[in-house]
């Protein structure tokens, strides 16, 4: 049902263009664009609840903080009694992220439906692009790069893209982001190169549509301050 849903149009789509496209690299980055500009405004409310997560959780940490107290109030306490507050203080931290989604009207299962609603699309192109690798045709990019097999110098484009997506991220989370990128690494150089072309025209107009994100935000959100218009509003 899922391929006859999501996976045989995909590809469908993907031969038509190959009809205009004869080189097999173009035509998987005019695919793989035209498949995911159409789902950009499912990204945009993706980057507005992943912006507003940040807030919440910076909220989160600040009231809990807030709420600290001195560990020997009440004297010495025992490993027992050690673990009873550890856990107090994580039922607390769980009581204050509670009433903060409730005040900011965030419901994280709605969010977590919103992360995963674009998956089906994504398994359906890989599905596509797995397809196309176990075909018996030759498909060479440009003329040099054999799609079927893996390539270290898209791999190494792929991981500096990688590099320069994380500028924006929070210092907290590039460990466990450089940490992620150490192990794409990996991947990226053992997997076929069809897969490497799909990944960074996908990398290059994300990093594009934050940008217009950004600018949408700035222009059309924060209202400028001028002359006739003293308070913005």
């Amino acid at each position: 049902m899922f391929n006859t849903i999501f996976v045989e149009p995909l590809y469908k789509f993907f031969t038509l263009i190959l009809n205009y496209f004869p080189d097999p690299g173009i035509a998987i980055i005019v695919f793989s664009l035209a498949v995911r500009i159409p789902l950009s405004p499912l990204y945009w409310i993706l980057h507005k609840e992943e912006d507003k997560l940040k807030k919440i959780q910076a909220l989160i940490k600040e009231r809990a903080s807030a709420l600290a107290h001195p560990s020997n109030s009440f004297g010495n306490k025992s490993n027992n009694s050690n673990n009873k507050k550890a856990k107090v203080d994580f039922l607390k931290q769980a009581e204050i992220a509670a009433k903060v989604y409730e005040e900011e009207k965030f419901n994280p299962m709605s969010n977590f439906m919103i992360q995963m609603s674009p998956l089906p699309i994504l398994f359906a192109m890989f599905a596509v692009f797995n397809k196309l690798k176990n075909s018996p045709e030759i498909l060479i990019f440009m003329g040099i790069v054999d799609l079927k097999t893996p390539s270290v110098i898209l791999a190494a484009i792929t991981l500096v893209l990688q590099f320069i997506s994380l500028r924006n991220q929070p210092i907290e989370m590039r460990k466990t982001a450089f940490f992620m990128i150490g192990i794409i690494g990996i991947i990226l150089f053992t997997i076929p190169s069809i897969f490497i072309i799909y990944w960074i025209a996908i990398l290059l107009w994300t990093l594009l549509e934050k940008k217009l994100f950004h600018w949408c935000e700035i222009k059309f959100i924060v209202k400028p301050i001028s002359k006739n218009n003293p308070d913005g509003s």
